[in-house]
């Protein structure tokens, strides 16, 4: 059975196919020197594209690389700083990628084959970090929500997962209160979906099945918490 990582791999190589037409750019100049040096500039261009490390993204995923730069050379780039993401070679800092690519508004202005590319990862994205016990899920999700991301279509995965994380995640988002971060302030169907039959079916069934007297008031207090959600 194939695994998320190696369904994550395909969909990267897949992105390597869409973009393979953007060619590396012969000068790259985002905004100004103060953003993004030229030196820093020559030093990403003398390396292949897939030799690339985040060390020499650093300064350019800081700057405005859409609004103060060419979003053809972006996209040339954008392969592998997805593939560098992927690897958890420096995450955090390559996290920022959600962010230039809401700012690309990529969901609108990009050709079709493009947005299902990058739809297709985000989503393999957010089933990996689903199956993976990570303290908060809430980060994760508003980065994800920072590309323009339907959440209807990210909670119903979430709701599917096969991942016994995805519960556990489901549970600490409520119990540790990452549903009202600003990110979600007044997101109706987050909160609709919280209070949803199914999803206290989920909870209820959970405190069921704790055998921990610890966890399972952590769970009690979770499921009065969205019983007492205001309709």
């Amino acid at each position: 059975m194939i695994t998320i990582e190696q369904k994550i791999s395909q969909a990267i190589q897949e992105i390597y196919t869409v973009f393979s037409s953007y060619k590396k750019p012969q000068t790259l100049k985002v905004c100004c020197e103060q953003c993004f040096s030229q030196q820093e500039a020559k030093e990403i261009l003398a390396k292949p594209l897939r030799e690339l490390t985040f060390k020499d993204f650093a300064s350019y995923l800081n700057a405005p690389v859409i609004a103060g730069g060419d979003i053809n050379d972006f996209k040339f780039f954008l392969p592998r700083i997805l593939e560098l993401h992927s690897q958890l070679q420096e995450p955090e800092a390559l996290k920022s990628i959600f962010n230039h690519l809401g700012e690309a508004d990529y969901r609108k202005k990009w050709n079709n084959e493009e947005i299902q590319s990058i739809n297709h990862y985000v989503i393999l994205w957010w089933e990996y970090c689903l199956s993976r016990d990570k303290p908060s899920i809430s980060y994760e999700l508003c980065d994800i929500l920072s590309t323009h991301f339907d959440i209807e279509i990210l909670l119903d995965l979430w709701d599917k997962s096969v991942y016994p994380t995805a519960i556990e995640h489901l549970i600490s988002f409520v119990y540790d209160g990452g549903f009202a971060d600003k990110c979600f302030e007044g997101n109706k169907y987050l909160h609709d979906w919280l209070k949803s039959d199914r999803i206290k079916q989920k909870v209820e069934k959970i405190f069921y099945e704790c055998t921990d007297k610890i966890k399972q008031e952590k769970i009690d207090f979770v499921y009065n918490l969205i019983e007492s959600l205001s309709p």
